[in-house]
């Protein structure tokens, strides 16, 4: 490894992958891990945990957040994201999914030419996208 690294002069730090889900796996990510160490952790002043949505903190920040970006929440709608792309998937709910979740939204309604709300097909195309494996 370190041979063909050297011989295309690139930077030592180099992943040779046999598919596209390399950061999967736990040689990689436990190496990366080893990386943050004590002193690394200690340049970094101010460090603040910000834990996971409750199934309900996560639904009022979709309220809250799909005027903002100019769209109407179907209750439907985000009844379906949450049992078919969170709970059926085991998915953790983050705080900035509904966010960049109803941005997607809106961009899939304007490129359909469609109404200004979240639909389940608008939730699927955005789900899809955001989660995507390249």
């Amino acid at each position: 490894c370190h041979s063909v690294v050297q011989a295309q002069g690139w930077s030592h730090l180099c992943i040779i992958a046999e598919g596209p889900t390399w950061y999967r796996d736990r040689r990689v990510y436990g190496y990366f891990d080893r990386l943050v160490d004590d002193a690394f952790l200690r340049r970094i002043p101010y460090k603040i945990e910000v834990p996971n949505p409750s199934e309900e903190e996560f639904r009022k920040l979709f309220e809250i957040m799909a005027p903002k970006v100019g769209l109407v929440m179907d209750p439907d709608a985000l009844d379906h994201l949450v049992e078919k792309h969170y709970k059926a998937v085991n998915r953790p709910f983050r705080n900035c999914q509904p966010r960049d979740l109803l941005l997607q939204c809106r961009n899939y309604t304007t490129y359909v030419k469609g109404p200004k709300t979240v639909s389940k097909e608008s939730f699927d195309f955005a789900v899809s996208n955001y989660f995507s494996v390249m």
